[in-house]
């Protein structure tokens, strides 16, 4: 029931960083005679949804785990996307490094390799730190991280 009242209620932040993500992933071509149209607005709608899938799954675990929903959680769905956006930034960009006239196998293969190594060092990170401060003696942060 929370999940759904908190995927309906999403914050203004939160709309702000799917515009932001949908604008500067999106690249909406500007001429109609481009010979290489550009236009990524659903992968960026698509990374969003992912994202929000991740979320609820992690919120529904959590809720079967027992966890409550606290006043501090309110900003995690912020955290979460800022976490996810950062990490499709990163594949678009090792995308767009990669040579036009490969395949498009090709291009993925390459695109992977090169973004999972920073996506990787970057989840572990943020694992570690949370992982680290759910054993703070603060109730709420605690549950926060976890």
């Amino acid at each position: 029931m929370q999940l759904t009242r908190f995927i309906l209620h999403l914050p203004a932040k939160d709309l702000f960083m799917i515009i932001y993500l949908s604008v500067n992933l999106g690249k909406i071509p500007c001429r109609r005679d481009c010979p290489h149209p550009e236009s990524r607005v659903l992968l960026a709608l698509s990374s969003v949804l992912a994202i929000l899938l991740a979320m609820g799954s992690a919120f529904g675990f959590c809720a079967l785990l027992g966890f409550l929903w606290t006043p501090v959680h309110t900003v995690l769905p912020f955290v979460i996307l800022g976490l996810g956006v950062d990490d499709s930034f990163v594949i678009v960009n090792a995308f767009d490094q990669t040579d036009r006239n490969d395949p498009m196998a090709k291009r993925m293969r390459d695109t992977l390799a090169h973004a999972a190594t920073s996506i990787t060092v970057t989840s572990l990170t943020d694992f570690v730190a949370f992982a680290i401060s759910t054993s703070s003696s603060l109730p709420a942060l605690s549950s926060f991280c976890m």
